[in-house]
């Protein structure tokens, strides 16, 4: 008979050969952690008959202790993942646990669009810094985040996007861009005062570290051989908020850029291939909540 703890080890290798990110083990680590400790704690040891009691008083512990709607949904996720994988290798008799482990309901929020008076604020934000700028570095980072501004405002990319772009993916002869992602690559048409920004910004950059540009776009006043993280453009969305004095976010403007396309009457599938959707029922979501 095994015992939960080497199931769920089973389970761990299971998620690192399908490759999942750190950020989703550690979380996969620390639901399952969880369980097993309240399982050990309630005297539950193996994967038998008991695991049908088991998920039901787990789950009525989880809904006293976790009143966040995510955090609960996360671990019961994370128990549905494992009882279904349980099932796979025959180590129980499989039983229907849906009604149990029911994730909770979530309410969802109209997203947050922009209005044409802020899209012109934080289009203002960099250029002001640029001009009052004391230091060719203070100059270069405004040119910089300005640049990464207008990107995100005419593509709706994501940040994840946005800091994995290179040079190669920029062609200034049809003022295209290539989006890339785990998912494959997209081509966006960009706008003759983007590709004049990022021209300004390549030779400034290569001004400032007195040697040619490398293959990332968006780098540091320190190194050309590493791109910056979604760490710096949340800080840059930061200097923004204050700026305007409204918290606004890149996840914004690329709602902002999906409602406009809805209004101008671009299909779905038009919209779904530019904005780098997967899953078409997702971007059907997302359109009920910008309405």
């Amino acid at each position: 008979m095994i015992t939960l703890k080497d199931a769920w080890n089973s389970y761990v290798l299971l998620l690192q050969s399908l490759k999942k990110s750190a950020a989703t083990m550690k979380q996969y680590n620390m639901d399952g952690q969880h369980f097993l400790s309240f399982a050990h704690e309630k005297k539950y040891l193996y994967v038998d008959h008991q695991i049908h009691e088991l998920l039901q008083i787990y789950c009525d512990y989880l809904k006293e202790t976790y009143s966040n709607i995510n955090t609960f949904n996360h671990k019961i996720a994370t128990l549905r993942g494992f009882v279904d994988f349980i099932f796979l290798r025959e180590w129980v008799e499989p039983f229907d646990y849906q009604h149990i482990l029911q994730p909770k309901k979530r309410k969802k929020e109209a997203l947050q669009v922009l209005t044409n008076k802020e899209i012109g604020q934080i289009a203002n934000v960099w250029p002001i810094y640029f001009q009052y700028a004391k230091t060719q570095e203070h100059a270069w980072l405004a040119r910089r985040n300005g640049s990464i501004v207008q990107v995100l405002m005419e593509t709706g990319c994501k940040p994840a996007e946005l800091v994995r772009m290179k040079w190669a993916h920029f062609h200034k002869e049809n003022a295209t861009l290539y989006i890339a992602n785990r998912n494959g690559r997209r081509e966006i048409k960009c706008s003759s005062i983007l590709m004049d920004m990022l021209a300004h910004y390549k030779e400034e950059t290569e001004d400032m570290h007195e040697q040619e540009i490398g293959e990332w776009v968006w780098v540091s006043e320190t190194s050309l051989t590493k791109p910056i993280t979604t760490k710096t453009v949340e800080r840059i969305f930061q200097t923004m908020s204050k700026d305007i004095g409204k918290n606004v976010r890149a996840t914004d403007l690329r709602y902002t850029v999906m409602q406009r396309a809805f209004q101008q009457e671009k299909t779905l599938e038009h919209i779904q291939q530019e904005m780098g959707y997967v899953r078409k029922w997702v971007l059907t979501e997302r359109q009920q909540r910008l309405e």
